[in-house]
């Protein structure tokens, strides 16, 4: 369904991720649009980009939401993934700092995807009050859950993300016993009330740098700002060495 509005609308760009997309791939090249892949692990993408995909946003560890069970760092695939394909790679996870950008340029990524960074911007839709709890985060306010079912997901570290991994403490595997605290409805709730403990919310340890609700403008201006005064003290550095 989503497919066909997407079609019907003329949507220039659509990301895929989990499964491959190779089973729809053919209507969605027939309708001109250019598909980013999103994984976790560059045999993963590897695939996607034989299948036909136009480009891949890798995830890293720091990533919210679901970043695999290997839980490979950004750093690292940062610098492993770009040398082994021959599309456009976007690093993923724990990003949301122009000193970031930089460093994935410089690992050999084409770009950087942003996702908990921008949960600030005062054009998303979710209750301010949900917005400034983001802003009180720090880098370790996120917690893994449900690995039990092997479906790593990094959430908000909150009161049912809590209870969530009190039940996977004690080994229960009934998933009927998680749907009350992890199913989807409850996080679009928590966007909209600000009740920012229903739910487990995806959050990224890219929170650390979302420290005041702004304008996506202002967020994108400090950080290429950021990405520009590195690059000139990385100048600074050669010279001093030179």
């Amino acid at each position: 369904m989503f497919l066909d509005v997407a079609i019907e609308e003329k949507v220039a760009f659509v990301e895929t991720a989990g499964f491959s997309p190779k089973a729809f791939l053919p209507r969605i090249k027939d309708a001109g649009m250019k598909v980013i892949h999103k994984c976790t692990t560059l045999r993963h993408a590897q695939s996607a980009a034989k299948a036909g995909v136009d480009a891949i946003a890798i995830l890293g560890a720091e990533a919210g939401g679901h970043p695999g069970m290997n839980m490979i760092g950004g750093i690292v695939q940062g610098a492993v993934v770009p040398e082994g394909l021959d599309v456009p790679v976007v690093l993923a996870g724990g990003l949301g700092s122009g000193r970031q950008l930089l460093a994935a340029l410089t690992l050999g990524a084409d770009g950087i995807l942003l996702g908990s960074r921008m949960t600030v911007a005062e054009e998303i839709w979710a209750d301010d009050k949900y917005k400034k709890r983001v802003t009180e985060t720090v880098e370790s306010d996120t917690r893994i859950v449900m690995s039990i079912f092997n479906d790593n997901s990094r959430v908000l570290d909150n009161a049912t993300a809590k209870a969530v991994n009190a039940l996977e403490e004690q080994g229960i595997t009934d998933f009927e016993q998680y749907r009350p605290l992890v199913q989807g409805p409850n996080q679009r709730d928590a966007y909209a009330s600000g009740d920012f403990d229903q739910g487990t919310l995806s959050m990224g340890q890219s929170c650390a740098f979302a420290n005041e609700i702004a304008s996506v403008e202002n967020i994108f201006d400090d950080i290429l700002g950021d990405a520009v005064a590195m690059r000139d003290r990385l100048g600074g550095l050669a010279v001093e060495n030179g």
